[in-house]
């Protein structure tokens, strides 16, 4: 989490959450939340092979739980 962290501290921009009035609302993800998203999938996937499906399972709630922290 501490790099997804990184990632949305520095990558992510203040204005990209609140456009001008003007612009046209165009619903799609930023490039830092891109990012983000293949940094857990990667963190994940690491984990699919080596661990009993319970633990994954509770990995995953954490990491949601984290992430929407």
């Amino acid at each position: 989490m501490v790099q997804v962290e990184h990632l949305l501290q520095h990558r992510q921009g203040a204005r990209d959450f609140a456009p001008p009035d003007d612009f046209e609302m165009e619903l799609r993800p930023t490039e830092t939340c891109k990012e983000v998203i293949d940094v857990l999938k990667k963190h994940c996937d690491m984990l699919k092979g080596s661990t009993d499906k319970q633990i994954l399972e509770v990995f995953h709630q954490e990491v949601g739980i984290r992430l929407h922290g």
